[in-house]
């Protein structure tokens, strides 16, 4: 009797252990994926809210956090998941953007929200594509988005174009200066003078 108990035990404890592995190779489901994202989304808003240099970043950080809470939401009455906290790697990315500060900390945080939407939009794109069982959220989602993916473009050509003192735009290395610059501002004089 103690030795069919033993080979029970054995192979209830390999049958667990096969099972185990079998869950690791699978992919998280699009909500687990999408949720984990959302939560890192809204807290990476936070820190642009917090540590932004421009006020359009910081406004848009603060549309980023509330719009993600109100996708979140959604994800989780569709899926009967709760949303989790950032995982370890969401974490340390955070981190890494918490120890910039003004115009270094804007143009890491617009590096990691370009990157993070690409990734979204290429989640709920394949959930579309494979008419999953979120497809339906990931097609009311994607809009916003990409919309989302567009201004944060927008607002890294901004950061990238150097300011003067009066808030005119430098030229270029490539450009001449008469055909951008000019000390009042107006674009047609300062092509006129050049």
């Amino acid at each position: 009797m103690l030795t069919q108990i033993i080979k029970f035990g054995a192979l209830g404890g390999v049958g667990y252990a096969a099972w185990r592995a079998f869950r690791r190779r699978q992919p998280p489901s699009f909500f687990a994926q999408a949720l984990q994202t959302g939560a890192t989304e809204v807290e990476a808003a936070r820190s642009g809210q917090l540590r932004g240099a421009s006020a359009a970043l910081r406004g848009f950080a603060l549309e980023l956090e509330r719009e993600h809470e109100r996708r979140n939401e959604r994800l989780v009455e569709a899926s009967g998941l709760e949303i989790p906290p950032p995982g370890a790697r969401q974490r340390a990315t955070l981190r890494s953007l918490d120890l910039h500060q003004g115009a270094a900390h804007d143009r890491a945080w617009l590096r990691h929200m370009r990157r993070s939407h690409r990734e979204a939009i290429a989640l709920y794109e394949r959930e579309v594509v494979q008419d999953g069982p979120g497809a339906v959220v990931a097609v009311a989602a994607l809009p916003a988005l990409r919309e989302h993916a567009r201004r944060i473009e927008e607002l890294r050509r901004e950061r990238a174009q150097p300011v003067g003192m009066h808030g005119e735009r430098w030229p270029r290395r490539d450009e001449p200066a008469s055909a951008t610059w000019s000390v009042a501002g107006n674009e047609a004089e300062a092509g006129a003078r050049g």
